[in-house]
């Protein structure tokens, strides 16, 4: 990783070097340099982030472009792509037949160029989530808020809840219950395990809100998969629950062959559970449990029995 740093870094100096000294062999310096550039390179502002997703595509498409920029070196683009909730940095030449990844340095300033940027990025778009909260909670909730989540502020998300799935859900508490919260959890996850005791703690001492689980079998769980599309061709709502109690008391008495048991992968609990994944994968879904409240509000991970109600309760009551 280092010596790809190294390599990258050498890179680009050695593409600035060679456009300095092709200029300073003129007589006329740089003025000549940036006349011919002009014929190739478009400002900025006029180059179509959609083309720019397409040639960078060779690498994937998980990831959007969000901006394209002029870089330091004139001759190189700066495209900050993000995937999820992740910004990055490449640079493109004004040709876009190369792509270079790594760090851009500043030697006068002695600056990574490239990590500044990534950085404001960040900033950028968590003030924007910031406002974007004072805005859905009428500013007036957002400081209690901070409070009940403290350092957990930042797992907030906001996300945009449609495509939810109408097949194979399992719902705790009153199925009447205006406020739904929505939670995406793995029948085989520890972490799932513990929000799922929060959840049956809530709806026995209060009947106005219920939960709706989607499910979201992590790869590297041996049994969920199958489990999962157990559950999801269950007809009968109370045999999904109990399914997924089954599962979760294995996984909390750590009982592998009562998890293998549970286990009956079939096709069309894989197609249910398409919608699921879908789903998940629209929320930027990082791992599990996800905690999504119908405001579009998401928490992705663990957080207290006592903390879950109080934002209930607080959403609920704006």
């Amino acid at each position: 990783m280092r010596l790809k740093k190294v390599l990258t870094t050498v890179l680009v100096l050695s593409l600035f070097l060679s456009v300095m000294n092709s200029s300073n062999g003129n007589p006329k310096g740089k003025a000549e340099a940036d006349t011919s550039e002009k014929s190739v390179c478009l400002p900025a502002e006029k180059i179509d982030k959609s083309k720019i997703k397409m040639y960078l595509s060779v690498f994937g498409t998980n990831f959007d472009v969000v901006e394209v920029e002029k870089s330091p070196i004139s001759t190189l683009y700066k495209v900050i792509i993000k995937s999820g909730e992740r910004y990055a940095v490449v640079y493109m030449d004004c040709k876009f037949q190369y792509v270079i990844t790594g760090s851009m340095l500043d030697l006068n300033s002695k600056k990574d160029l490239t990590r500044e940027t990534i950085v404001n990025y960040r900033i950028k778009a968590e003030n924007e989530k910031m406002e974007k909260l004072k805005k859905l909670l009428k500013g007036k909730n957002l400081q209690e808020l901070k409070k009940v989540l403290g350092i957990n502020i930042s797992q907030l998300k906001l996300v945009e809840l449609k495509n939810v799935p109408k097949e194979g859900t399992i719902i705790y508490g009153n199925p009447d219950a205006k406020y739904t919260v929505y939670i995406i959890s793995d029948p085989e996850c520890s972490f799932c395990l513990k929000l799922h005791k929060s959840i049956k703690e809530i709806i026995n001492k209060d009947k106005n809100v219920k939960f709706e689980v989607i499910l979201f079998p992590l790869p590297f769980h041996k049994y969920a998969k199958g489990i999962a599309e157990n559950i999801v061709t269950q007809s009968d709502m109370e045999k999904r629950k109990r399914l997924l109690e089954k599962s979760f008391e294995a996984v909390s008495n750590k009982n592998s062959s009562e998890l293998e048991k549970l286990s009956q992968e079939n096709e069309k609990g894989a197609k249910i559970l398409e919608e699921h994944k879908r789903f998940s994968k629209s929320v930027n879904l990082q791992g599990t449990p996800v905690i999504i409240f119908p405001e579009g509000i998401a928490v992705h991970g663990v957080i207290s029995t006592e903390a879950l109600y109080k934002m209930i309760q607080m959403l609920r009551n704006k």
